[in-house]
């Protein structure tokens, strides 16, 4: 893709979905870096999955509890984020973490590779809980980067292969 074309499809004032996603990526991942490291990112990427499998099955939540969140953006995105923070929570304090904890620190190279592709699982969940009517606002940017099904699988799947392919030998 060519950078001219990437810069211009960008729009900060229609929406301002493309703005905050922009400034997300760039505190998020600088966050996860600074502050997790590797393994630790591991760990929150771990909890974006088994928060996005909850997701999935929202209804046994909701019939169980009686809150009615499936059908409205808020509700689901305020569920995913709640789920990633407490899976993250029990996580880190699980005798699971021993598996990652292996006294090395990681890169900052593999840091940023997993913050990265982690940040841009979440942003690609979080937005896929949008209505059809409000996905067809979004740029194009945003709707072929994060919401279209090859996008989905995309993040889906890179945070996976990176850490296949940056393990330590």
């Amino acid at each position: 893709m060519d950078i001219q074309n990437f810069v211009g499809s960008l729009n900060f004032t229609a929406s301002g979905w493309d703005l905050f996603v922009f400034v997300f990526f760039i505190i998020g991942t600088g966050f996860c870096v600074l502050r997790f490291g590797r393994d630790r990112s591991f760990i929150a990427l771990l909890g974006v999955y088994i928060s996005l499998a909850l997701a999935d099955r929202v209804e046994l939540f909701e019939n169980i509890s009686g809150l009615g969140i499936s059908g409205s953006f808020s509700g689901m995105a305020m569920f995913f984020l709640v789920a990633v923070f407490i899976s993250f929570f029990f996580l880190s304090r699980s005798p699971f973490t021993s598996v990652f904890n292996r006294g090395q620190a990681g890169s900052w190279f593999q840091s940023l590779v997993i913050s990265f592709l982690g940040i841009g699982l979440f942003v690609s969940m979080v937005l896929s809980f949008l209505s059809v009517n409000e996905i067809n606002n979004l740029s194009i940017f945003l709707r072929s980067s994060f919401v279209e099904e090859k996008a989905r699988l995309f993040w889906l799947i890179s945070p996976l292969l990176a850490i296949f392919l940056l393990k330590e030998k």
